[in-house]
């Protein structure tokens, strides 16, 4: 027997009831294809009820997006491009953090961790991926570019 294959699986119903009682991000608060923000833009590949992918390029040295944090969204990152800043703040200590992301590292962004990105060289970009992807789950705690652009 393959020990990669399973037969025979049998799901409880406690994990099956989830998925009714689970609200999915609603398709009309989904952001699909090219998106501009103050500080580059999103190129949103994939968006379901299952996972958001996107490609988010910081266009010029010191742009940035505004310190958030999302309530449901669990986003995963892989740094494609160029450097960045990340400030994020440990929600267990409440201890503000820097750490620098350079091309081939990953990072994690759990739910409700407030975090921001500044590009620390031209074009640097990052490949997200992370659970369905809503414009209701974004709560800012300080501007980035994008609200600075909105502002004028």
């Amino acid at each position: 027997m393959n020990p990669h294959f399973y037969t025979n699986i049998n799901y409880p119903r406690q994990i099956k009831s989830l998925t009714k009682e689970t609200p999915l991000m609603s398709k009309e608060k989904r952001l699909s294809g090219k998106v501009e923000k103050g500080w580059g833009y999103e190129l949103i590949w994939a968006t379901n009820d299952l996972y958001c992918g996107k490609l988010m390029v910081f266009e010029k040295v010191g742009n940035k997006c505004s310190m958030h944090f999302h309530k449901e969204k669990d986003e995963s990152w892989y740094v494609t491009e160029g450097k960045f800043l990340l400030r994020w703040i440990d929600i267990e200590t409440n201890e503000k953090r820097n750490q620098e992301l350079t091309k081939g590292m990953t990072w994690r962004n759990p739910p409700l961790q407030p975090h921001q990105l500044e590009a620390l060289e031209d074009n640097s970009s990052i490949m997200e991926v992370s659970t369905p992807d809503s414009i209701e789950d974004n709560f800012r705690i300080s501007p980035g570019d994008s609200q600075a652009k909105d502002m004028d």
